[in-house]
C-alpha cells in the first residue's frame, strides 16, 4: 500500500490518495478510489512513447512519482509556515492561531502517512525478490532516502508551528499584561 498526496479538485493534499498493489514477477494488479496523479503521469509517459521495462520498472517510477508530488505539497506547507511565522512576528493578533494548529495538522497528517509509506520502501529495497535488480534497488534506495527527508521537514514544521504558537501566545499576554497595567494606572 502507497499513498500520494490528493491532488484532485477540491481536494486537501493532506487527504491522502492510497493505491494498493499486488505484485508478482510478470503481473502488477493495482486498487485505488480516487484518482492519483502519479498514476495519470506513467500513463502520460506511456501514451508519449516511454516503456516501462518491468515490473521493477514500474514500481520504482511509481514511487519517484508519489515522491515528487509529496516534495510539492510539503514546500507548500513549508511556505504557508514561513508566511505565518512571518504574520505573527509583524502583526501577532488572536486569528492567526487557527492558522497555526491548521498547519501542524496537515504536518502530522502528511507524517502519519508518510513513515509507513518510507518503511515499505525500506522493506522492498532489502528485499531478494528475483525481479528487482542492482539497480533498481539503488533508485529504491534514493526514493527512500528523499521520504526520509521528507519526514524530517514534517517534524521540523510542526516543531516550528509549535514555536510560533508560543511565541504568539506570548506576545498577546505581554500586550494584554501591558493593557492590564494601563488600565490600573
Amino acid at each position: 500500500i502507497l499513498r500520494g498526496p490528493n491532488l484532485n479538485e477540491d481536494s486537501d493534499p493532506e487527504d491522502m490518495v492510497s493505491i494498493r498493489l499486488w505484485i508478482e514477477e510478470h503481473r502488477i494488479i493495482s486498487l485505488r478510489r480516487r484518482n492519483l496523479k502519479a498514476i495519470s503521469d506513467i500513463q502520460q509517459r506511456i501514451i508519449n512513447g516511454k516503456t516501462i521495462h518491468d515490473v521493477a520498472d514500474f514500481i520504482c517510477q511509481l514511487t519517484a512519482r508519489l515522491s515528487q508530488r509529496m516534495e510539492t505539497a510539503l514546500s507548500n506547507l513549508t511556505d504557508l509556515t514561513d508566511s505565518i511565522e512571518e504574520e505573527v512576528l509583524e502583526n501577532a493578533n488572536d486569528s492567526l492561531r487557527n492558522n497555526i494548529i491548521d498547519v501542524r495538522k496537515k504536518a502530522i497528517l502528511f507524517r502519519r502517512y508518510m513513515a509507513p509509506q518510507r518503511d515499505a520502501i525500506g522493506q522492498l529495497r532489502m528485499s531478494d525478490v528475483a525481479w528487482l535488480s542492482h539497480t533498481n534497488k539503488r533508485q529504491l534506495q534514493e526514493i527512500y532516502n528523499h521520504a526520509t527527508r521528507y519526514i524530517e521537514d514534517l517534524d521540523t514544521i510542526r516543531e516550528r508551528s509549535q514555536i510560533v504558537k508560543d511565541e504568539l501566545s506570548n506576545m498577546l499576554t505581554s500586550r494584554l499584561n501591558n493593557n492590564l497595567y494601563m488600565l490600573s494606572v
